[in-house]
């Protein structure tokens, strides 16, 4: 008995010592931060990794995370000081930059853009996309941004020739196409659909 009370003790004690707690191992109060992410995506999971793995704690900070509506809304409250860290979309911190913000970018989340414009099976060809009406998270947002930069690079003006409709996420934006609110919507790709691609 007395044998496997120290066994017990020395388990602990070993646990202990190998996966010390963050709190006790900081010697100091954790800093508190909000951590914004402009959509629930492959792009943006590394902030819900990273609190799950108490990563945050480890250096130092105690983050809050909270989902907002696309890059537009995330770099609005990161210059109104609601949030201090968000994977924001490269085109919106260039925006921001230009319109006097002092928004850096410390680190890419993905190696590339992982998006896809999913469209009603009539639509066919690039031209089919005049006068239709696509849905993108926010205005100044990664989606409106793809968009945009594609439509020009094929020759539309996304001005003139598409609607954009602010609806959100990518699930708000999928029940839009499939109700038939819009003719297409700028989403996330999900892992098996662009890992499987070459």
């Amino acid at each position: 008995m007395l044998l496997r009370r120290m066994f017990l003790a020395g388990l602990i004690l070993s646990a202990l010592f190998l996966f010390p707690l963050p709190v006790l191992s900081q010697g100091k109060a954790l800093k508190k931060v909000r951590v914004g992410v402009p959509s629930v995506g492959m792009g943006n999971i590394i902030m819900f990794v990273t609190k799950e793995a108490r990563l945050f704690e480890k250096y130092g900070l105690d983050a809050e995370v909270i989902v907002v509506q696309g890059s537009g809304v995330a770099s609005k409250a990161l210059i109104g000081g609601s949030i201090q860290i968000s994977p924001i979309a490269t085109p919106t911190v260039i925006n921001a930059g230009l319109a006097g913000s002092d928004m850096v970018i410390l680190a890419h989340t993905m190696p590339g853009v992982i998006h896809a414009l999913m469209v009603k099976p009539e639509i066919k060809r690039i031209e089919d996309l005049k006068g239709k009406r696509i849905g993108v998270s926010t205005f100044g947002s990664l989606t409106d941004f793809l968009v945009r930069h594609i439509g020009k690079k094929k020759g539309l003006n996304p001005d003139r020739d598409l609607a954009f409709i602010q609806l959100g996420g990518d699930a708000e934006r999928i029940a839009a196409l499939r109700q038939g609110a819009i003719d297409g919507a700028s989403l996330s790709k999900r892992p098996s659909a662009w890992m499987t691609r070459s």
